[in-house]
């Protein structure tokens, strides 16, 4: 089974983060979200992974990287934490 690996958020340090790990693993195995879904495409289109949304990160991938501000996880929790939990 290929593992995914899940990025969210694609600013300074998500995109760093996405841009290390595609040197190490296909391009396929990388799933990438972000507030601003525009930035979440570009970043994929740059790197040949695909964008997708929260949810889809908390489902897909098998290893998560948060690259968002401490101020945003609250929110970002409520939102993934129920399909974590279901895993």
């Amino acid at each position: 089974m290929d593992r995914i690996f899940g990025f969210i958020g694609a600013g300074n340090m998500g995109s760093a983060l996405a841009r290390a790990a595609i040197k190490k693993m296909p391009a396929g195995s990388i799933v990438i979200s972000n507030r601003t879904v525009a930035k979440a495409e570009a970043l994929a289109d740059e790197l040949g992974a695909r964008a997708v949304s929260n949810i889809a990160v908390a489902r897909e991938a098998q290893f998560i990287f948060l690259g968002v501000k401490p101020q945003v996880l609250p929110e970002l929790f409520k939102e993934i934490g129920p399909v974590l939990l279901e895993r």
